[in-house]
């Protein structure tokens, strides 16, 4: 189930990413994004997480057709800084 909309703010402080073509009209980005999220406490957290996107090209330029994100196994909680 979906938690609602989400209002908060966070900071990328560290990423990577890489591109590969499945064919003329579609592509894969996996990535993976460190970001320091200021949470409803007040405290900062750093968050590590994997993400994969498979985006198709149409009429109207690239579309999101696929989005995943994962936690990395070693890092299931975040980290209070």
């Amino acid at each position: 189930m979906e938690s609602g909309e989400w209002n908060g703010s966070f900071l990328i402080k560290d990423q990577w990413y890489q591109t590969t073509a499945l064919s003329d009209g579609c592509c894969l980005v996996m990535g993976e994004l460190v970001v320091r999220e200021s949470a409803a406490d007040g405290l900062p957290y750093d968050l590590h997480f994997r993400f994969t996107v498979v985006l198709r090209k149409g009429d109207g330029g690239w579309k999101l057709v696929h989005v995943h994100q994962s936690s990395r196994p070693e890092r299931l909680l975040p980290a209070k800084v």
